[in-house]
């Protein structure tokens, strides 16, 4: 029962965007996203357990999510984009920070993502797929960047690795899906990006409420706001919590940056060089 009920939330949160050609594509995709937030993978055989339905066959939950992958109604950008506009709509400063990302896919498929950086991590902006057996290809940026005023591309490695850390270390790792179409692999994109935006926003909302701790045994922030609301969100499913009611982003300065201990924070105050005086003898 508590599935369900997330379930209906996720409809609710999600249903903002009017581009559904059948309800039942919106109903298929929140099964989707809660399979990966409780199965913790994209994996279409792992998360039939967690849908609530008259079929009783596991084959039949993965061959309803295959369905749905290989939909050519189902158009990803016009899905998403409405989502990600209203995410932004109260965003605050007029200078946002661009990733662009490069991901090969068993040596055939290159996924380019666009994505914001947001208090140190990456919100999934644009992305499309190619067939292609090279990462050292560009894209035009498409209509979902519209709306943003200023850009300024991040332009050192080591950000980047940080901020797409919860998605391929420790999150979704698309590589395991075994989905080789293109077309597909773009609409699980857009599960992984929905996902991403709801798992991050429910974790700046817990923290903006003071419910950080609930989830996060460190004494400051020490997870991500995609990890807290990762949490947050396993905590609706078995503490009978209940979901923070938007998807909004809010820019500028991050009001609760994350420290994992103390020493750790402490370490990046240590001299990275010492001088050392000599004096030789005449």
């Amino acid at each position: 029962m508590r599935t369900s009920r997330l379930y209906d939330q996720r409809c609710d949160l999600l249903g903002q965007s009017s581009h559904w050609v059948d309800r039942r594509h919106l109903q298929t995709l929140v099964w989707m996203v809660i399979g990966v937030i409780c199965s913790e993978c994209i994996s279409l055989t792992k998360w039939g357990v967690y849908v609530q339905s008259r079929a009783t066959f596991a084959q039949s939950h993965q061959r309803r999510f295959s369905r749905w992958l290989h939909n050519s109604r189902i158009h990803v950008y016009r899905v998403y984009s409405p989502l990600i506009k209203a995410a932004l709509a109260q965003w605050g400063v007029s200078e946002i920070t661009l990733i662009e990302d490069t991901t090969m896919l068993w040596d055939e498929s290159c996924l380019i993502r666009l994505s914001i950086q947001y208090r140190g991590r990456a919100i999934p902006l644009t992305w499309r797929v190619w067939r292609h057996g090279s990462s050292s290809v560009r894209f035009k940026v498409t209509d979902e960047l519209a709306s943003v005023q200023t850009f300024r591309e991040s332009g050192e490695r080591f950000q980047l690795e940080e901020a797409l850390l919860d998605e391929k270390s420790h999150g979704f790792q698309l590589e395991r899906s075994e989905i080789c179409s293109v077309p597909a692999l773009s609409r699980l994109c857009l599960v992984m990006a929905l996902t991403t935006l709801l798992l991050s926003t429910q974790g700046q909302q817990g923290v903006a409420t003071g419910k950080r701790r609930w989830v996060d045994a460190h004494w400051n922030r020490g997870n991500s706001y995609f990890r807290i609301g990762w949490n947050w969100l396993k905590g609706c499913l078995h503490q009978n919590w209940k979901l923070f009611p938007s998807i909004l982003l809010h820019g500028g300065v991050d009001p609760a940056p994350a420290i994992a201990s103390i020493k750790q924070a402490q370490q990046q105050f240590k001299r990275e060089f010492t001088v050392k005086s000599y004096r030789f003898a005449a």
